[in-house]
């Protein structure tokens, strides 16, 4: 018994450390000279795969000089990926420019200038592709349209007019991002994609549709970002303390960067080709251009020099299948109908009311197309009231844009008179509220038309001959023969022009001024106008027929 050895106690099991717990013990202060050597070192490798993220983006995002889905004032999905690319390029260290990390990651450096971007410049529901009032198309005010693009121009410097992009931008205190600004559909107005649906790839998140009001959602609705520049830091410095080990010299491949260049020249080509259908500087509908010199088919020769370059093939299969994110057929159709933009804008909506904080100009403009017609320069007819309405809600119905307050006061009147009536082809078009012959008179208890009625159809080409007035014509399709010579010309000319003020000031009061302006002295008889059209002024001019106007102007006005 004295002999017999006693076992010693078996050692305690010693916990196994997580692997959390064995990277925090690599962490150490002693492993930065080291990782940032070699960062330096892999900056050649980095910087060439950042050209080839920039050819991915450049070349999903579709072209510049048409708008699409991603060319749409203010942040669009196509943005982000170009802010990221341009980050990644200028700060060649993925830890801390975000290259490596997730499109939504805030700890890349890249994606909270993007995010920024888009809480600050968001786009609106009233400016996408077809429609961004008041200057695509212009709206008219005089119905001349070099006219009204002054005039526009310069109620857009002074603040005349809302513009919905200058009045959304940098809308959101720097406090709400630092504490955490959601996109909330309730207070973002830049949560939906205006001009439609925008297809993912090459990692980059395109819309998605909404269910329930069939809105294509951008991909950072409905999330939360918190305007934080440490965290891009602290994620490079996390990385420079980690384990040399996980960070391994990279040389760059020729190749890959052959290939980078290769795909940044197609990108480059589809981003900025300015020959192509809906250009400005592709005159007409640009249908002479063969298809090999379109941006897709100089892509496709582009691959052809060097087959197999995934970024091109890659995007040629989707523009093949229609998944490729570029204008559409209807969006390029309306890009060059606004190019042909002739003298007139007529024709074109009015800007939604709402974006006038105090007189809205465009509310002239049928006082102008009655004056215009009047002087015989016949322009096209004004737009149809409810195309202002489709134009807006194109998008299907959203919240109104911040600060876009609608001001009763300044919106106008509801229900336009009617200025503009059939006539004969050979009588000149006579206002509704002028003798059509001397001594007679329109019943003053006439309902005001909530629709003008046109003489003639909406032209489907803003450039079309019928837009230009022939010699001699006068209001009517034909020339019109004046007696009296040119003393009757004259009296006809401002017989008109009386007859025109005189129409426009009786819809714009409602027809509360009708009795005291056909009750002037000779107010409607006394050019005879009317006379003049069949070759018989020279009673009118003679005034007996004025004498008559004026007894049948204190007529209306018992």
């Amino acid at each position: 018994m004295a002999g017999a050895s006693i076992a010693p106690p078996p050692p305690p099991e010693r916990p196994i450390a997580s692997a959390e717990v064995r990277l925090a013990a690599d962490s150490s202060l002693l492993n930065v000279p080291a990782n940032l050597l070699i960062d330096l070192i892999n900056i050649p490798n980095n910087e060439v795969r950042a050209l080839d993220y920039a050819a991915k983006a450049f070349i999903w995002s579709g072209p510049w000089i048409v708008v699409g889905p991603t060319n749409i004032w203010g942040v669009d999905p196509g943005d982000p990926p170009k802010f990221m690319s341009i980050i990644n390029l200028m700060v060649p260290f993925p830890a801390l420019s975000g290259m490596d990390l997730d499109q939504f990651d805030q700890t890349g450096l890249g994606q909270q200038v993007s995010l920024f971007l888009a809480a600050e410049l968001p786009v609106s529901k009233y400016c996408e592709a077809n429609f961004c009032p008041p200057n695509v198309p212009l709206s008219p005010i005089t119905g001349i349209a070099l006219v009204d693009q002054n005039i526009w121009n310069v109620m857009l410097l002074t603040g005349g007019v809302r513009f919905p992009l200058v009045y959304n931008l940098f809308q959101v205190p720097l406090s709400d991002l630092t504490s955490g600004y959601a996109f909330d559909p309730a207070v973002y107005p830049g949560y939906a994609n205006p001009s439609g649906q925008v297809y993912p790839g090459f990692g980059f998140a395109g819309t998605t549709l909404d269910p329930i009001t069939g809105e294509h959602l951008m991909p950072w609705t409905n999330t939360t970002f918190t305007l934080d520049l440490s965290k891009p830091f602290q994620n490079y410095f996390n990385h420079l303390m980690a384990d040399p080990s996980s960070n391994p010299i990279q040389l760059p491949d020729l190749e890959e960067f052959g290939r980078a260049l290769q795909a940044l020249a197609a990108a480059q080509v589809v981003a900025f080709d300015p020959i192509t259908p809906g250009s400005f500087l592709c005159p007409g509908d640009c249908s002479y251009l063969p298809a090999e010199l379109d941006y897709p088919g100089i892509v496709r020769s582009i691959g052809n020099v060097w087959p197999g370059n995934p970024v091109i093939d890659a995007w040629l299969a989707s523009y093949d299948n229609g998944t490729a994110n570029v204008p559409t057929q209807e969006q390029i159709d309306s890009a060059i109908k606004l190019n042909q933009q002739g003298f007139w804008s007529f024709g074109n909506p009015s800007p939604p009311p709402e974006l006038f904080p105090g007189f809205n100009p465009s509310t002239l403009a049928p006082f102008f197309h009655t004056l215009w017609t009047a002087l015989g320069l016949n322009p096209p007819p004004l737009a149809d009231p409810g195309e202002e309405t489709e134009s807006v809600d194109a998008s299907a119905p959203v919240a109104p844009d911040s600060q876009m307050t609608t001001n009763p006061s300044t919106q106008g009147p509801q229900d336009v008179q009617s200025t503009v009536t059939e006539v004969p082809a050979n009588v000149a078009a006579v206002p509704t509220n002028a003798d059509p012959i001397a001594g007679q008179t329109l019943d003053s208890t006439s309902k005001s038309v909530g629709k003008p009625m046109r003489t003639t159809a909406p032209p489907t080409n803003m450039t079309t001959e019928g837009n230009k007035a022939e010699p001699g014509q006068v209001g009517g399709s034909r020339p019109t023969s004046h007696g009296g010579g040119p003393v009757g010309v004259l009296k006809s000319v401002t017989s008109q022009v009386s007859s025109a003020f005189s129409s426009v000031t009786n819809g714009l009061s409602g027809g509360s001024s009708a009795k005291s302006d056909s009750g002037n002295a000779g107010g409607t008889g006394n050019a005879g106008g009317t006379g003049n059209a069949g070759d018989t002024g020279g009673t009118g001019n003679a005034g007996g027929t004025g004498n008559a106007g004026d007894t049948g102007g204190r007529h209306r006005a018992e």
